[in-house]
Protein backbone atom coordinates (compact mmCIF):
# COMPACT_ATOMS: atom_id res chain seq x y z
CA UNK A 1 0.00 0.00 0.00
CA UNK A 2 2.86 2.38 0.85
CA UNK A 3 4.41 1.82 -2.58
CA UNK A 4 1.05 2.45 -4.28
CA UNK A 5 0.59 5.71 -2.38
CA UNK A 6 4.13 6.81 -3.22
CA UNK A 7 3.43 6.10 -6.89
CA UNK A 8 0.20 8.13 -6.79
CA UNK A 9 2.06 11.07 -5.23
CA UNK A 10 4.94 10.83 -7.70
CA UNK A 11 2.53 10.60 -10.63
CA UNK A 12 0.55 13.59 -9.36
CA UNK A 13 3.77 15.59 -9.12
CA UNK A 14 5.07 14.48 -12.52
CA UNK A 15 1.78 15.22 -14.27
CA UNK A 16 0.87 18.26 -12.13
CA UNK A 17 -2.39 16.70 -10.96
CA UNK A 18 -3.76 17.87 -7.62
CA UNK A 19 -4.11 14.94 -5.20
CA UNK A 20 -5.35 14.87 -1.60
CA UNK A 21 -6.92 12.19 0.57
CA UNK A 22 -9.38 13.40 3.17
CA UNK A 23 -9.57 11.23 6.27
CA UNK A 24 -12.25 11.24 8.92
CA UNK A 25 -10.89 12.46 12.24
CA UNK A 26 -12.91 12.10 15.44
CA UNK A 27 -11.44 14.15 18.30
CA UNK A 28 -10.91 12.49 21.66
CA UNK A 29 -14.07 12.52 23.77
CA UNK A 30 -14.60 12.09 27.48
CA UNK A 31 -13.83 8.51 28.46
CA UNK A 32 -11.79 7.76 25.34
CA UNK A 33 -8.07 7.21 25.41
CA UNK A 34 -7.39 8.88 22.08
CA UNK A 35 -8.89 10.48 18.98
CA UNK A 36 -9.86 8.15 16.15
CA UNK A 37 -9.60 7.98 12.38
CA UNK A 38 -11.47 5.86 9.83
CA UNK A 39 -8.22 4.74 8.25
CA UNK A 40 -4.64 3.97 9.16
CA UNK A 41 -2.62 7.05 8.26
CA UNK A 42 0.80 6.96 6.63
CA UNK A 43 3.72 7.72 8.90
CA UNK A 44 4.63 11.39 9.25
CA UNK A 45 7.81 10.85 7.21
CA UNK A 46 6.05 9.03 4.35
CA UNK A 47 6.06 10.69 0.94
CA UNK A 48 2.24 10.66 0.94
CA UNK A 49 1.76 12.14 4.46
CA UNK A 50 1.39 15.79 3.43
CA UNK A 51 -1.36 14.84 0.98
CA UNK A 52 -3.67 13.52 3.72
CA UNK A 53 -6.09 16.12 5.08
CA UNK A 54 -8.12 15.72 8.27
CA UNK A 55 -11.89 16.07 8.00
CA UNK A 56 -12.93 16.58 11.63
CA UNK A 57 -16.30 15.32 12.84
CA UNK A 58 -17.01 15.63 16.55
CA UNK A 59 -20.70 14.68 16.27
CA UNK A 60 -20.33 11.07 15.07
CA UNK A 61 -20.48 8.30 17.64
CA UNK A 62 -17.85 6.16 15.88
CA UNK A 63 -15.63 5.97 12.82
CA UNK A 64 -18.20 4.22 10.64
CA UNK A 65 -20.91 6.79 11.40
CA UNK A 66 -18.41 9.58 10.71
CA UNK A 67 -17.53 8.03 7.36
CA UNK A 68 -21.16 7.44 6.37
CA UNK A 69 -22.19 10.97 7.42
CA UNK A 70 -19.16 12.76 6.01
CA UNK A 71 -21.23 14.68 3.45
CA UNK A 72 -24.23 15.43 5.67
CA UNK A 73 -24.21 18.74 7.56
CA UNK A 74 -26.64 17.34 10.14
CA UNK A 75 -24.30 14.57 11.24
CA UNK A 76 -20.94 16.26 10.56
CA UNK A 77 -20.06 19.54 12.25
CA UNK A 78 -17.00 19.75 9.98
CA UNK A 79 -19.09 19.54 6.80
CA UNK A 80 -18.70 23.20 5.80
CA UNK A 81 -14.98 23.23 6.58
CA UNK A 82 -14.62 20.14 4.37
CA UNK A 83 -16.42 22.05 1.61
CA UNK A 84 -14.09 25.02 1.98
CA UNK A 85 -11.01 22.78 1.86
CA UNK A 86 -12.40 21.08 -1.24
CA UNK A 87 -13.11 24.43 -2.92
CA UNK A 88 -9.53 25.51 -2.21
CA UNK A 89 -8.22 22.29 -3.76
CA UNK A 90 -10.33 22.88 -6.86
CA UNK A 91 -8.88 26.40 -7.03
CA UNK A 92 -5.39 24.96 -6.67
CA UNK A 93 -6.06 22.45 -9.46
CA UNK A 94 -7.32 25.21 -11.78
CA UNK A 95 -4.32 27.40 -10.99
CA UNK A 96 -2.00 24.48 -11.71
CA UNK A 97 -3.75 23.86 -15.00
CA UNK A 98 -3.49 27.54 -15.92
CA UNK A 99 0.16 27.61 -15.00
CA UNK A 100 1.03 24.47 -16.95
CA UNK A 101 -1.25 24.64 -19.94
CA UNK A 102 -1.74 28.40 -20.33
CA UNK A 103 -5.04 27.58 -22.04
CA UNK A 104 -7.38 29.19 -19.53
CA UNK A 105 -7.60 32.75 -18.31
CA UNK A 106 -9.12 33.55 -14.94
CA UNK A 107 -8.50 37.13 -13.91
CA UNK A 108 -7.15 37.84 -10.44
CA UNK A 109 -6.24 34.22 -9.62
CA UNK A 110 -2.62 33.29 -9.08
CA UNK A 111 -1.00 30.16 -7.77
CA UNK A 112 0.94 30.71 -4.58
CA UNK A 113 3.50 27.90 -4.47
CA UNK A 114 4.76 28.98 -1.03
CA UNK A 115 1.24 28.85 0.43
CA UNK A 116 0.66 25.40 -1.09
CA UNK A 117 3.97 24.15 0.33
CA UNK A 118 3.10 25.58 3.76
CA UNK A 119 -0.27 23.80 3.61
CA UNK A 120 1.41 20.50 2.67
CA UNK A 121 3.83 20.82 5.59
CA UNK A 122 0.95 21.58 7.98
CA UNK A 123 -0.82 18.47 6.66
CA UNK A 124 2.36 16.41 7.23
CA UNK A 125 2.54 17.56 10.84
CA UNK A 126 -1.18 16.89 11.40
CA UNK A 127 -0.92 13.38 9.91
CA UNK A 128 1.99 12.63 12.21
CA UNK A 129 0.14 13.93 15.25
CA UNK A 130 -3.19 12.33 14.32
CA UNK A 131 -1.53 9.03 13.44
CA UNK A 132 0.33 8.85 16.75
CA UNK A 133 -2.77 9.79 18.73
CA UNK A 134 -4.94 7.32 16.84
CA UNK A 135 -2.64 4.35 17.49
CA UNK A 136 -3.36 2.15 20.47
CA UNK A 137 -0.29 0.04 21.12
CA UNK A 138 0.25 -0.14 17.36
CA UNK A 139 -3.29 -1.31 16.54
CA UNK A 140 -6.43 0.66 15.66
CA UNK A 141 -9.57 0.13 17.72
CA UNK A 142 -11.87 -2.45 16.21
CA UNK A 143 -15.43 -1.18 15.92
CA UNK A 144 -18.21 -3.03 17.69
CA UNK A 145 -19.75 -4.63 14.59
CA UNK A 146 -22.90 -5.65 16.45
CA UNK A 147 -23.52 -2.02 17.43
CA UNK A 148 -22.83 -0.82 13.88
CA UNK A 149 -25.11 -3.37 12.20
CA UNK A 150 -27.84 -2.92 14.79
CA UNK A 151 -27.90 -6.60 15.80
Amino acid sequence: MKQRLDEVVETSKARNVTFRAFYTYLPKKLGQRRPRTFMILPSQNATAAPYFVAATNSLASDEVQAHIGMFDAKSNDGYYELGLKTANLIREAICTLMENERTMEVRGVTSDAAAINNELEANREAVGKDGREAEAIGKPDKPDLAAVSGT
